[in-house]
């Protein structure tokens, strides 16, 4: 009897133990993913890719979020998470699917190889859906993040997507000096703003080369001066792949960037 009681004990506390791990295990976000349409909503998911934690950014965003829309997004996946966000946004009014429809997205997951599945899964949700709506002229980016550059990224007052999107402009802007590049004032610009100024800024350094200055040369026997000028090699860039989404010529979706700042 007593060993009976002992072991009837055992398998309880077992039990016990195996609802506490899995249940720590649900609770504890992983994934994260920043979606920013104007608005902006950060979603924490678990190792299951189930939503635990959700939140809107700035008034927008915490007009969008609120108890009565919470219930529609927690404990589900992050795809439809998203998705109902943007059917909230819009049943609201924010986004209007028959206008151009942008879209910026930032993931991060627990690895490298986390993170870049996760994003791959988002893109192929959006583009179904940019597909089935058929969104003229959408414009839509994954960025890929590491964990350290999302913690970063939450060091400054940008979403980050819209922050490495920043430096990525930056990084093309054809600056004599880029220690002058505001954040802030670009900061102020939409995201489609700010994907058409980067398309343009790399078209730019692709279609426009810069020269290297004209060297000078004289011999000590004669003032012939030769001048020679040379094309400087041109630094690569990373450069947007658009497939298309509907049949309309301007439509498009980004392929997914691993985000790289200096």
């Amino acid at each position: 009897m007593i060993n009976k009681k002992f072991k009837r004990i055992a398998f309880i506390l077992v039990g016990l133990t195996i609802l506490l791990i899995s249940g720590f295990i649900y609770i504890q976000p992983i994934r994260m993913v920043s979606l920013d349409a104007g608005p902006q909503v950060e979603y924490w998911s678990n190792y299951f890719g189930i939503v635990v934690k959700v939140k809107g950014i700035g008034p927008e965003g915490e007009a969008l979020i609120n108890d009565s829309s919470k219930p529609k997004i927690l404990n589900h996946n992050i795809e439809d998470a998203l998705n109902e966000t943007l059917n909230s946004m819009r049943k609201s009014a924010v986004i209007n699917y028959e206008e151009p429809v942008t879209l910026l997205v930032a993931v991060t997951g627990e690895n490298t190889h986390a993170s870049t599945l996760l994003a791959a899964s988002i893109k192929e949700m959006l583009v179904e859906k940019a597909s089935r709506l058929n969104w003229e002229g959408s414009e839509i980016r994954v960025l890929s993040l590491t964990k350290k550059q999302w913690d970063i990224a939450k060091l400054s007052e940008f979403s980050p997507g819209r922050y490495y999107l920043l430096h990525s402009i930056a990084d093309n802007a054809i600056l004599v000096d880029k220690s002058k590049f505001d954040f802030n004032k670009y900061a102020l610009l939409s995201v489609r703003e700010l994907l058409d100024l980067e398309n343009n800024l790399v078209i730019q350094q692709q279609i426009k080369p810069v020269l290297t200055p004209v060297a000078k040369t004289t011999t000590s026997k004669a003032s012939v001066v030769s001048k020679t000028t040379t094309k400087a090699t041109v630094t690569p860039t990373k450069t947007v792949v658009k497939a298309p989404v509907s049949s309309a010529p301007t439509s498009g979706i980004d392929s997914i960037t691993s985000a790289s700042p200096k």
